[in-house]
């Protein structure tokens, strides 16, 4: 597993800007890593930052691939919820103001 300390996200080297954003990103994601219940950071972290597919993790972790697929999906809705919270806006009204389903 990559160490959280160690995650990065593909900076914009020719943007001084937008390489900026993207540090502060990544080092709210990194936080709100370590805030998720361990199962769910460990299933999270092996599917986008070690590539492994449900069944790889699966196997990995000895669990059924429905239980990877509900670990992430608890996982990815848990970071959304944290890292909206930091930005200050509400869920469900990301960019355009409005809820989903509108």
């Amino acid at each position: 597993m990559v160490p959280i300390e160690s995650i990065s996200l593909m900076t914009c080297a020719d943007d001084p800007e937008a390489a900026a954003i993207e540090r502060e990103l990544a080092g709210r994601l990194r936080q709100a890593i370590t805030q998720l219940p361990r199962r769910e950071a460990t299933v999270f972290c092996l599917r986008y930052f070690d590539d492994l597919s449900y069944e790889e993790i699966a196997n990995a972790l000895q669990i059924s691939p429905g239980a990877v697929a509900t670990a992430l999906h608890k996982a990815r809705a848990h970071l959304e919820s944290m890292l909206l919270e930091t930005t200050g806006e509400p869920a469900g009204e990301q960019g355009n103001g409005t809820s989903p389903g509108e």
